[in-house]
């Protein structure tokens, strides 16, 4: 017999959460959560025939459609029935399913395990608040680093080649793709190497990847064991070592020198690592370019014990002073070194698509590997990608964005001669889209980013890009999204706060 359900919850507050919060979430949730918190409850038995769509759209000012998702909803999860010529009733197994919920035993309660926790607790808390990241998505804040120029990619030629990888007649292309990348974009990488780094490399030794760290997890599953020692440059990119460690790496941070990576100190620190991890072309945020002898002494280093070498290629197509020089891998001669390299910073942050050049026996590992992981790059896109290649289109934006990228950089050095404080503190990078200012202990580099944030500017801080606290103290100069007058306006205001910082400190 069913049941006409008590008119109670029509007029049931819906509006604010149990803190009384307004509740912002679309009215089809609202109203779903609140039925089903009624029928878990007991409030709503089973067999309790429900008002109309149309009486709980008019009681509750909603539209009727809205009610109806509702309803579907609570249909689709077996929550309730919706007869013909009798409407919405309450299943009679729903009231099974709250009885089950209310005598299960509560939980054990579980923790990450505990080398995960000794790596957290060694961290500064991530906050859910959005008022922390104050930069994040910001526009109109100069002087980032690792910011590239997106308003010079040549975006029609783009789209069309995009439109025809997700022709009609392709619908293959919207299913999943190879593990490995598709070989259209494996093909036209090893060309792409060949003409901006004179490296010849087989398709088959390529892997497409999305980003940096996530090709540190693939070399870490495939070729590292839980425990190892893994060396990286500190400053860096504070993400890397954090990462390692969440994996149970045991890092070393090794700084640089003059010459880049330190390869004696590394000796001190580590008898058997079973990584390196450096950037030979162009450090960040450093942007120490690798001497010869020290690549050398890098490779001997990696022949006597047995270690995996990761090159880390950010931006080498776009060089300043000198042609880049040959990547770290065209060197190896004991299939040692793994390169790493991307194109959305030379293209555009959003395109998601790197490479990963790795020994050609151990690439059916790699691919194996990534299947596992369910990992693979859409597909469209890299045959986009691929054609903008092949097509001659990439060559054309690396040779416009190296232009562009160099007068900008002349730019940001003419904007710091003409403050000789700030001159006094540059360490100008080869290549690279930063220039790092390195200031005084008495000076923080954290204690200027408040004014210059009001003022529209927001360097890197070189205190925060390694693990150790007083490693180095500095700011980081990005250049790259900047044109050359907001450049030296942004020098101008970072020239007054230092002055009256550096004036209050003596």
């Amino acid at each position: 017999m069913v049941k006409r359900a008590a008119g109670w919850f029509i007029q049931a507050q819906t509006r604010d959460d149990s803190q009384g919060q307004p509740d912002t979430r679309p009215w089809r949730v609202r109203i779903h959560d609140r039925l089903l918190q009624a029928i878990r409850e007991g409030q709503l038995p089973p067999g309790s025939r429900l008002p109309s769509a149309r009486q709980l759209a008019r009681e509750w000012g909603v539209s009727r459609g809205t009610v109806d998702e509702a309803f579907a909803w609570l249909q689709a999860d077996g929550h309730i029935e919706r007869r013909v010529g009798v409407g919405s009733v309450v299943a009679q197994t729903a009231a099974n399913s709250a009885a089950s919920a209310a005598d299960a035993p509560a939980p054990k309660r579980r923790e990450p395990n505990a080398a995960t926790l000794r790596v957290l607790s060694r961290l500064k808390p991530i906050s859910d608040d959005p008022s922390d990241f104050p930069l994040h998505g910001q526009r109109g804040l100069r002087l980032r680093p690792q910011m590239s120029d997106v308003s010079h990619f040549p975006l029609a030629q783009w789209r069309r080649l995009v439109a025809q990888a997700y022709h009609e007649t392709r619908r293959d292309r919207l299913s999943y793709g190879a593990a490995a990348g598709t070989f259209e974009l494996r093909t036209a990488t090893a060309q792409h190497l060949a003409l901006t780094r004179g490296m010849q490399c087989s398709p088959r030794q390529i892997i497409i990847i999305e980003s940096a760290l996530q090709a540190i997890g693939l070399v870490a599953q495939v070729l590292l064991e839980p425990g190892a020692e893994v060396c990286v440059c500190e400053p860096g990119h504070i993400s890397t070592p954090r990462f390692l460690s969440l994996l149970h790496m045991q890092v070393h941070g090794i700084a640089p020198d003059a010459e880049g990576f330190d390869v004696q100190a590394a000796r001190r620190v580590s008898l058997r690592p079973a990584a390196v991890l450096v950037q030979p072309h162009c450090q960040y945020p450093m942007g120490t370019l690798m001497s010869r002898q020290r690549r050398a002494e890098l490779l001997q280093w990696a022949h006597e014990t047995g270690a995996w070498i990761f090159e880390h290629e950010f931006l080498a197509e776009v060089a300043f002073d000198a042609a880049s020089p040959p990547p770290l891998i065209t060197e190896d001669k004991h299939e040692s070194v793994l390169l790493l390299g991307g194109y959305s910073p030379i293209m555009f942050p959003s395109l998601r698509l790197s490479y990963l050049v790795v020994p050609e026996r151990l690439a059916p590992a790699f691919a194996a590997v990534r299947g596992m992981l369910g990992d693979h790059s859409p597909v469209a896109p890299q045959l986009a990608l691929a054609q903008f290649i092949e097509g001659g289109h990439m060559a054309a934006h690396v040779r416009a964005m190296r232009g562009l990228y160099t007068r900008r950089r002349d730019a940001m050095l003419g904007a710091l001669r003409r403050h000789p404080a700030l001159a006094a503190c540059v360490q100008a990078a080869p290549g690279g889209l930063n220039v790092c200012l390195l200031l005084p202990p008495t000076l923080p580099d954290v204690s200027l980013l408040p004014e210059l944030a009001a003022r529209g500017v927001a360097p890197g801080t070189l205190s925060t890009h390694a693990r150790e606290p007083g490693l180095l103290n500095g700011l980081v100069l990005g250049f790259g999204a900047d044109d050359e007058a907001q450049i030296a306006d942004a020098v101008e205001q970072l020239a007054q706060v230092h002055q009256r910082a550096a004036g209050a400190g003596r």
